[in-house]
């Protein structure tokens, strides 16, 4: 067979929350969306310091929250 094929990666992510400088497991999600739904709808209840984290890749997407505000995203470097 010739040509390229596109493989379709899996994704995992895993959500986080720091709770007195200790991580917090709080899910395993097979897509940023439904990781960044599942994030605002817990940082909503519970303020405070949560991460994304891609088993795949590495990267890891910060998110702060704050009851008054929705969560701020940022992507950092692995």
């Amino acid at each position: 067979m010739t040509g390229t094929a596109h493989a379709r990666r899996t994704v995992m992510l895993d959500l986080f929350r720091t709770v007195h400088d200790q991580k917090e497991w709080l899910g395993t999600f097979q897509s940023i969306d439904s990781a960044r739904t599942a994030l605002s709808e817990m940082s909503s209840a519970t303020p405070g310091h949560y991460v994304i984290f891609d088993q795949t890749t590495g990267d890891e997407v910060f998110a702060e929250s704050n009851l008054k505000d929705s969560p701020r995203f940022l992507k950092m470097k692995a």
